[in-house]
């Protein structure tokens, strides 16, 4: 997954996640040249993660139609009820949600070097 974080604030300050099923994650700021390596017990996670978790029922969420889902007292995860898209995460210890504004399902990553962490990340 690669995950691009543009804060309000300062759009030129934009964090990028890079989340590798090597159970490595990457935050990184190009325009800085910070990185950050965060080992993640997960990885990237399965088709069957919410396996176990309980179901909260339909919510609206930022405009849409949500089954909602909360799991080991870890995450909150809604998805579109009709397409089962990504609508938003929100994570219990961190206090802090995530919403898609982008989901693009079998769409090929144009540059493979996007998938590798920079080389001052290493």
């Amino acid at each position: 997954n690669l995950i691009q974080i543009t804060p309000d604030a300062n759009a030129s300050d934009v964090v990028w996640d890079l989340e590798l099923d090597s159970r490595l994650s990457y935050y990184f700021t190009p325009s800085t040249g910070q990185c950050k390596e965060i080992a993640m017990p997960v990885g990237v996670l399965r088709p069957t993660w919410l396996s176990n978790a309980t179901f909260l029922g339909r919510k609206r969420v930022n405009g849409r139609d949500c089954l909602a889902y909360t799991k080991a007292d870890f995450i909150d995860y809604y998805a579109d009820a009709t397409t089962c898209e990504p609508v938003s995460w929100y994570f219990h210890t961190m206090r802090a949600r995530f919403d898609s504004v982008f989901w693009a399902p079998g769409l090929a990553v144009p540059n493979a070097s996007w998938l590798a962490p920079p080389r001052y990340c290493r």
